[in-house]
């Protein structure tokens, strides 16, 4: 067994920007949480994980986000919720599981009302099979079997008492709660402008509202729960901007002697801190296969084995257009992991509310500047399909100047033939539209605009896993 020791050694003062991310397994998982990271913090010495810049969390690990957040770290927390053998604030598990009482209550009050409209149903057509009573019992099913009302109640108490705050605004550091609205499926991120007005532990109460344990959250109105699709490397792209964060290598090397986990961090090739020795072998062993598979790998030395772990943005998916085809391939693209920008002239069309899911939306004069301070380099896909094929060619003509992962463009064969003389005319070479994907998307014979969005964003997950190496 690996016994993890603190890293010794002298150590330099880190320059970079770390967050945190904690997904969850249900409000029990937060005692596994703690003791996990209680272990990591002892082992990072000199490095607190009160002291980062921003927190991610979902179901436990949102309560843990918050605790780390408000200053209260982990040998705290285990004060309070492992022990419970803290003079100020009473915990116990059985909170955790308390009935739902007024869940129970309100179902059972609608018996009366579903027997009359069973009774009528079947006094109106004596035929009917008596299956079909079973999908209006259906009705009756609670939520959720337990109540983590006590739940927030405690974590209000614990935040506002010792200098905390149960208030998002008020805190030094940012934190997002993240849960799912139900009645759309949509992700709402407890903290961000708009939803930063709920109390904290109102939001981890609806967080850690697992479907069927707890009944969902009411807040301004609308039902909200615990995401059921999140976790691990999607928090990464669907809630935090990593990309303003420290790109970080982690890298541990294992010892004959002594069991001891040693890390450093490379940004571009170069160290930044850590007490693992980077020098120039391991730096270029490091990053030989970095953007080629960008996933979790091993690297093997002589005398070391380093675990390597890339964090970085993720590909970004710029739409150039803001119409009928565009709304379904911004939704999907964002599904699957990208970011999406979305760019038109018309602001009519190109704005939030048609565009919720998007991270960007640029409305641009005119399409002769529709790249101008666009950050594209090999992780951009660019989908051209503008409103007509003047403005596809405008803005084609710019995208084949660029380093772009992929390039893509709508209209039929005719279409592309006619742009494509264009272009040739103007000196861009056979190689140059060759990068160029058109018609646009994979061939399943699509009609309508949702199909031609799945056959476009299938084909961008295509070259997306074709440019990882995978």
């Amino acid at each position: 067994m690996l016994d993890l020791q603190p890293a010794t050694g002298p150590r330099r003062p880190s320059h970079g920007r770390f967050g945190l991310a904690l997904a969850g397994g249900g409000p029990l998982g937060a005692f596994y949480e703690v003791g996990c990271l209680h272990a990591i913090g002892e082992a990072l010495d000199g490095f607190p994980l009160t002291g980062l810049e921003m927190y991610v969390g979902v179901s436990s690990g949102a309560m843990i986000a918050a605790g780390l957040a408000n200053g209260f770290d982990t040998a705290d927390m285990g004060v309070v919720f492992i022990y419970d053998c803290s003079p100020q604030h009473s915990f116990k598990p059985g909170q955790f599981l308390r009935p739902a009482l007024r869940e129970f209550g309100r179902r059972l009050s609608q018996v009366p009302g579903l027997l009359q409209h069973i009774a009528g149903l079947y006094l109106r057509d004596p035929g009917r099979p008596w299956t079909e009573a079973l999908d209006p019992l259906g009705h009756l099913v609670p939520n959720g079997v337990f109540d983590n009302g006590p739940m927030e109640r405690v974590l209000a108490d614990l935040f506002t008492s010792d200098g905390r705050t149960n208030d998002f605004r008020k805190l030094q550091r940012k934190l997002y709660v993240v849960a799912t609205e139900v009645s759309t499926g949509h992700s709402v991120r407890f903290g961000e402008p708009g939803h930063d007005r709920v109390p904290i532990s109102r939001a981890i109460q609806a967080s850690t509202a697992l479907p069927g344990l707890y009944p969902p959250v009411t807040i301004d109105g609308r039902m909200v729960r615990k995401h059921a699709c999140i976790d691990g490397p999607e928090l990464d792209a669907h809630i935090i901007d990593w990309d303003k964060f420290l790109p970080r290598f982690n890298a541990f090397r294992t010892q004959e002697e002594r069991s001891r986990i040693t890390h450093g961090l490379l940004r571009d090739g170069q160290a930044i801190c850590g007490d693992l020795q980077i020098d120039e072998d391991v730096r270029q062993a490091v990053n030989q296969d970095r953007d080629r598979t960008p996933t979790l790998q091993t690297v093997t030395l002589p005398d070391a084995l380093i675990l390597v772990q890339p964090v970085g943005p993720s590909e970004t998916v710029f739409i150039f257009g803001a119409g009928h085809v565009a709304k379904p391939t911004a939704g999907l693209a964002k599904l699957v992991g990208f970011r999406v920008w979305i760019v038109d002239d018309r602001p009519e069309f190109a704005n939030a509310d048609r565009f919720p899911e998007a991270d960007d939306l640029r409305v641009v004069r005119r399409f002769e500047a529709a790249l101008d301070g666009l950050p594209i380099d090999p992780r951009a896909y660019l989908v051209i399909v503008t409103r007509g094929h003047l403005h596809d060619l405008t803005v084609l003509r710019q995208a084949l100047r660029t380093p772009a992962g992929y390039i893509g463009m709508i209209g039929s064969r005719h279409k592309r033939k006619q742009v494509f003389d264009a272009l040739s005319r103007e000196g861009f070479s056979e190689r140059d539209l060759n990068r160029v994907h058109s018609p646009i998307g994979i061939d399943i014979g699509a009609e309508s605009c949702e199909e031609i969005a799945i056959s476009i964003v299938a084909e961008l997950v295509q070259a997306r896993a074709r440019n990882r190496g995978r």
